[in-house]
């Protein structure tokens, strides 16, 4: 350890600081490490202290974190989500050109039609052209072909 005198106070106001302590092995001499404390009228140092947030303290005890517990029970919620996926497999195969279309886009926008993708490439993969669809549902099939990766020109609904 090694004295760091300030310039402007006696000797009982020094602090004691370790380089290596505070910086690690990065610096090879204290150079400007110069600690100014303040002095009060009745000549004693007072160190400026940093100011707290004033941070609130959490209205949540640790020990009632600790002791939740989650009713998530795989064989209940776990057998409800098959029994889901199963009623939106039935839906989807049910369902005709523009309809599913419109079932794809909400599933992919749910962010679950990974669950569904064979589903999905079959009923791509049978989507007609039908020139009296209305402007919502030509964009809606181009767009989820593009998406699926089937090269299709936009000429083809011109």
């Amino acid at each position: 350890m090694e004295f760091v005198l300030s310039y402007n106070s006696p000797p009982y106001c020094s602090v004691l600081v370790n380089p290596k302590a505070l910086f690690g092995s990065r610096i090879k001499q204290p150079q400007s490490m110069l600690h100014y404390p303040k002095m009060s009228k009745t000549n004693k140092c007072q160190v400026n202290e940093r100011r707290s947030a004033n941070y609130h303290p959490s209205v949540w005890d640790p020990k009632l974190i600790e002791s939740l517990s989650t009713p998530y029970n795989y064989e209940v919620y776990g057998t409800k989500l098959d029994n889901l996926k199963q009623e939106a497999r039935k839906l989807l195969k049910s369902t005709r050109d523009p309809s599913s279309l419109k079932i794809i886009d909400l599933l992919r926008r749910l962010g679950v039609a990974y669950h569904f993708e064979e589903e999905i490439e079959e009923i791509l993969n049978l989507v007609h052209f039908n020139e009296g669809l209305d402007f919502y549902t030509t964009a809606l099939q181009f767009r989820l072909l593009r998406e699926h990766g089937y090269l299709i020109s936009s000429g083809t609904y011109a």
